[in-house]
């Protein structure tokens, strides 16, 4: 047993004691960095160079007294805190010649919002995201730590141990490492696993306005996957975990990494959701892709569609110079991508162009809604303003399910290449266009029409899923705009009992316009008792219809003697919270009147 008396009436012996213990493989609890400098130097300091030795249990020199002070607890997990005196915000730490020390140790933590002055952002993914970064690590002298035998690859920051968490911090790059090399931003290699990059700003200056990026921001490569770059939607402080990704020629990349997730980010996008950057900064990135991978099987990019936090979930997604989404050779099965703006801002409408919108091989994929009835609607895609093809047919191992997203404004055809496609193998004949037609006399209580293809030969049923086009493209590509629903071939909608044709009663719809519209059609295909082989038709011709709308309205809202008086139509929701759940007023009729010592409310008429 050990007096500790007796050790404090020889303190030369009890500070010994103590360096002892923390420069042995024993992690810190928390290590607080009170230094924007990248030395490892016994000194009055401590620097997160230091606290990274330290957490991996890798600091060979014993530390001063007053670095002691910045180290509590002797845990097996490590968070490593900042509180570095000054008025200046942010602090820049630049990275040191040779790199900073690769993560080795896992359940590290690295927190940048601990440091003074640093706040996480606490907006809607749909609202300008309003972080105050307060620590940067800059690697723009091209100090990077090489990684890579012989590729000349080099990180900012490498990480090798499991459930490692970085947040809060801003990344700053250069496309060239002091070698020459290309380089990475933050990489997870050689097996790890479980990591997370929640809150930070990579490739972006906390000014919001200097971009500093590279080849790849974020990437795992030949790891063990199920890292998070974004929210992990577990419905707690799920705003404060957003990043802003930019600036690189690739903004996130997964080689052989399973199970990954990439939710609630602006990718491409600028800190007010509505802009992309400068064409001088674009010049420099060339490429510009969102997502490149291989092997990448059971990547998620936007919401899970578990129920949680599914509406924080979505990336904003513009600027793209070539693909939003890239994949090549491995296993690229499970991929779901859902409940994005790609191409918009995050009003919905503002265009942030893209290029194309996806090139994937062998891959098996969810693009939309699963149709599961929970967060159906949450999990359409925007797709709009891409220049080039949005999805290309490499052969028939590209296999997907693409329903219920909003398409506009997009140059080009929706589908290139229908002939390699795996519905073109079922229907077996490329002699005749693949899509269904619609007939007279649709109109907008009736759907009449053929599909080439439905149940039978280990078929499926045929699904057709009914959109409203975009008026802008009817004469050009035609594409659906407005998604209003989904019949079954010969299911309890269908008039027509013959396969392949259909007659749906469209009287159940309600519409978000009056007036002269088109309808459009896809035909969806699945083989019968497997859920991962399933395919789409292309659109079929812009049917004209007219429609009268039904959707409910506010039509306004007027202020009387302190209350509020609500005119509207159709059927009036309250909420406590604009994002939260909106139910129905009980016996609400218009005009509706809120007494003024009610409790602050939003409303929507449907």
């Amino acid at each position: 047993m050990i007096n500790l008396k007796n050790l404090l009436s020889g303190n030369g012996f009890f500070i010994a004691f103590v360096c002892s213990l923390l420069s042995s493989p024993i992690h810190a609890g928390t290590i607080t960095v009170n230094s924007a400098a990248n030395t490892n130097e016994a000194d009055s300091q401590l620097t997160l160079v230091e606290a990274i030795l330290l957490a991996n249990g890798e600091l060979t020199r014993n530390l001063t007294s007053s670095e002691q002070q910045q180290v509590m607890g002797m845990l097996k997990t490590a968070t490593i805190v900042f509180d570095i005196p000054t008025e200046i915000t942010p602090q820049v730490i630049e990275v040191p010649q040779g790199g900073l020390p690769p993560i080795v140790a896992s359940s590290v933590t690295i927190d940048g919002y601990t440091q003074p002055g640093a706040v996480a952002n606490s907006a809607s993914i749909l609202e300008p995201n309003n972080a105050v970064i307060g620590i940067v690590i800059d690697a723009r002298n091209g100090n990077h730590t090489g990684q890579a035998s012989g590729s000349g690859e080099g990180d900012i920051l490498t990480i090798l141990g499991d459930d490692v968490l970085i947040q809060g911090l801003s990344f700053l790059n250069t496309f060239e490492t002091a070698e020459g090399g290309s380089n990475y931003g933050i990489n997870w290699r050689d097996g790890a696993s479980g990591g997370r990059i929640s809150g930070c700003w990579v490739g972006l200056h906390p000014d919001g306005k200097t971009v500093a990026g590279g080849e790849i921001a974020v990437g795992a490569c030949a790891t063990a996957g199920k890292h998070i770059i974004g929210t992990n939607g577990d419905g707690e402080n799920d705003v404060a975990e957003f990043n802003i990704i930019l600036g690189h020629n690739v903004n996130t990349i997964f080689e052989e990494a399973a199970d990954c997730r990439i939710s609630g980010n602006f990718i491409g996008v600028l800190p007010d959701g509505l802009s992309t950057i400068s064409a001088s900064d674009a010049e420099k990135v060339g490429e510009g892709d969102a997502v490149e991978g291989g092997g990448l099987g059971g990547l998620i990019i936007g919401t899970n569609g578990d129920g949680v936090s599914d509406a924080l979930e979505r990336n904003i997604i513009g600027g793209m110079a070539d693909d939003v989404i890239q994949t090549w050779g491995g296993t690229n099965q499970g991929v779901i991508i859902a409940g994005n703006y790609i191409g918009v801002g995050i009003d919905g409408k503002t265009p942030l162009p893209n290029g194309k919108f996806l090139r994937m091989n062998a891959t098996l994929a969810v693009i939309g809604t699963n149709l599961d009835g929970v967060s159906d609607a949450l999990e359409s895609n925007i797709i709009a303003n891409h220049s080039g093809t949005l999805i290309r047919y490499p052969s028939p191992n590209l296999v997907f399910s693409f329903r219920g997203n909003h398409l506009f404004n997009n140059a080009e055809y929706v589908f290139e290449r229908m002939e390699e496609s795996f519905y073109a193998d079922e229907v077996g004949d490329d002699s005749i266009p693949l899509y269904p037609t619609l007939q007279a006399p649709t109109d907008s209580s009736r759907l009449v029409g053929e599909v080439l293809i439905s149940a039978g030969s280990g078929l499926a049923p045929a699904e057709v899923d009914l959109y409203l086009a975009d008026p802008s493209t009817v004469g050009v590509s035609p594409q659906g705009a407005h998604y209003l629903g989904t019949f079954v071939d010969n299911g309890p909608l269908d008039a027509d009992d013959r396969i392949r044709h259909f007659d749906f009663d469209l009287s159940s719809l309600s519409y978000p316009q009056s007036g002269e519209a088109h309808f459009v059609v896809l035909s969806y295909i699945a083989v019968e008792n497997d859920d991962t082989l399933y395919g789409m038709s292309d659109y079929s011709e812009p049917y004209a219809v007219l429609l009268e709308s039904t959707q409910g309205r506010i039509d306004a809202i007027s202020l009387m003697d302190g209350s509020v008086v609500i005119e509207f139509v159709g059927q009036l929701k309250r909420s406590s919270t604009v994002n939260g759940s909106f139910e129905p007023v009980p016996n609400a009729t218009s005009p509706y009147t809120m007494k003024p010592d009610a409790p602050a409310a939003f409303f929507l008429a449907q």
